[in-house]
């Protein structure tokens, strides 16, 4: 059996250095995004009902924050710190609705009574029907939901749901439930492992 020189080991764990410290680098906003609409990155989920596409997205406080967090970087790091804590308290996901690679609003638009009535529904009606899921243990409603116009910009209808980050301290995974009294959307359930949420890259901060 041959040795393994000392010189050997000492190229070998540079290699390893390397590759670890490779997969670690800090990342651009728009890399970080593809990172999390990847899929096998576990950041995201998505589902489908009667042609009614629902992707739900985890954004990290980088991402949702990024405008303050660059403003504040001219400042002093201290500023920057006080912005992360700030949005640290909440848990934020983008849940996007589209049918047929349009908006889910498209579906409607040449019925504007029932168009205001899914708007409405968008602004005010859908945080009922969500829910974050520890197995086994409680369920917690969104503590805000925000519907963003696009207004044909995007293929897709966006809401911003936050939820409390402390009712996810200490466990493994959780569920986010989707019962929507609205048919055509349906009923979805997205699980998340939590370790896949926080091992995303770092984000540069320009």
């Amino acid at each position: 059996m041959h040795k393994i020189s000392k010189i050997s080991i000492f190229f070998i764990s540079l290699f390893y250095l390397f590759i670890i410290f490779s997969c670690n680098k800090p990342v651009s906003r728009e890399e970080l995004i593809n990172y999390i609409n990847e899929p096998k990155n576990g950041c995201m989920k998505s589902n489908q009902h009667k042609g009614c596409n629902v992707s739900v997205f985890y954004r990290p406080i980088e991402i949702i924050a990024y405008g303050e967090l660059v403003k504040e970087k001219g400042k002093s790091q201290e500023a920057v710190d006080s912005v992360r804590q700030l949005y640290s308290k909440n848990l934020y996901f983008i849940i996007s609705l589209s049918v047929n690679e349009y908006d889910y609003l498209q579906k409607y638009v040449n019925n504007l009574s029932e168009y205001n009535n899914v708007v409405s529904y968008l602004n005010y009606g859908i945080q009922t029907d969500l829910k974050l899921i520890i197995p086994g243990k409680s369920s917690y409603y969104p503590i805000d939901c925000i519907f963003t116009r696009a207004y044909e910009v995007s293929n897709t209808n966006n809401i911003l749901v936050v939820f409390n980050k402390e009712v996810i301290n200490n466990e493994k995974e959780f569920t986010i439930q989707f019962n929507s009294v609205r048919k055509d959307i349906g009923s979805h359930s997205f699980s998340f492992n939590i370790k896949d949420l926080e091992t995303i890259p770092e984000i540069i901060i320009y």
